[in-house]
């Protein structure tokens, strides 16, 4: 059953749903968005950081040196390659990497900022790994980032030079 009808059809009050949303995957801002907005209804994001891969340590990193030692980390370059591939990926982390220093802060910041800024969006999610991430002090640090509409257009400039990700959100699950 799709937010539609448990919402309009089925008259079930719903205060958030959750669904995959990036700088590079934006396909909740052609219907999802719009219908959130005229309901009142906040997104709950995932995926906002890519498996890791919108960090430091990924900026000018050749794809043959990633390890994909996560589920995360091959779901989300199936993601990468789908939208723009590697070589891209690394031309939209340069500016991202460029923002980040202007504003003190890391390139997760800036990716989750981006996300926070978005309509709808209530709350991001930002996963650890128990014993190998923990990145709380810098995550902490996202609230001060204030993006100017400079940063945010240098952004989805390189991020639209990649192309939308197929269907809907959520069709990654239905494949």
């Amino acid at each position: 059953m799709h937010l539609q009808q448990i919402v309009e059809d089925h008259h079930i009050p719903i205060v958030s749903n959750q669904v995959s949303y990036s700088i590079i995957d934006w396909r909740p801002e052609i219907s999802m968005v719009p219908f959130c907005q005229k309901h009142n209804i906040h997104l709950l994001t995932y995926g906002t950081l890519l498996g890791g891969f919108f960090s430091e340590q990924y900026v000018g990193k050749p794809q043959n040196e990633i390890t994909f030692d996560t589920t995360s980390k091959r779901k989300y370059f199936k993601f990468i390659e789908t939208w723009g591939g590697w070589n891209l990926f690394l031309e939209l982390l340069q500016v991202l990497s460029s923002i980040s220093k202007k504003h003190n802060t890391s390139i997760a910041n800036i990716a989750t900022k981006y996300i926070l800024d978005k309509p709808s969006v209530g709350a991001v999610i930002v996963g650890v790994r128990l014993g190998i991430t923990s990145h709380l002090p810098d995550t902490k640090k996202v609230f001060g980032v204030n993006l100017d509409e400079q940063d945010r257009k240098d952004i989805e400039t390189a991020a639209r030079r990649g192309k939308q990700l197929p269907g809907d959100c959520g069709q990654e699950y239905r494949n």
